[in-house]
């Protein structure tokens, strides 16, 4: 078959050739009826039945869009600004067990998620390893852990990063907006 389009005079002559042919009497009812007897066809519902399922459904967005649960005013938008909060040893050994810190620093992640801020966070461990450039003369202070947080802007995460508990156990943070 030819993509090429029709010719102005070919396209006329086309549209001429039509000619329209009436379909014998009940055509279209013996039609229905052969695809509703394979199943290709469901019955029509009636109207009260639709109106009913309609109303229903309506009501049942209702009830979940009103006892849904909202997320903080204060959240801003998953593409809003991001800053990382790095967490740097302190100059004295931290109280407690690592475990113990490790649910009190989780705990107060998911109290800062609760209230509709978006933030994640990792562990690091204690062993590095560098690669390229010249190696310090000093030894380099690396950070312990980091949390990753969503904000409108630096003093909301100031005033989230002050609520840290790495702070209570001497340790530093660094807070870094993510480009």
């Amino acid at each position: 078959m030819n993509d090429e389009p029709l010719l102005p005079d070919e396209e006329a002559r086309l549209s001429r050739a039509r000619v329209p042919v009436p379909l014998p009497d009940g055509a279209g009812d013996r039609t229905v009826a052969a695809l509703r007897e394979r199943g290709l066809l469901r019955a029509r519902r009636r109207p009260l039945a639709i109106a009913w399922l309609a109303v229903a459904a309506a009501v049942l967005v209702a009830i979940v869009w009103v006892t849904a649960p909202r997320r903080g005013t204060g959240a801003p938008p998953p593409d809003g600004p991001r800053y990382v909060l790095l967490l740097y040893a302190g100059t004295e050994p931290p109280g407690g067990s690592a475990e113990t810190r490790r649910r009190e620093y989780a705990a107060w992640a998911r109290d800062v998620a609760g209230r509709g801020v978006p933030i994640s966070g990792e562990e690091l461990a204690a062993e590095s390893h560098a690669l390229g450039g010249e190696t310090p003369a000093a030894p380099v202070l690396l950070p312990r852990g980091f949390f990753i947080v969503s904000a409108p802007d630096l003093d909301t995460v100031q005033r989230i990063a002050s609520t840290c508990p790495h702070l209570r156990y001497g340790g530093r943070i660094v807070i870094q907006r993510i480009v």
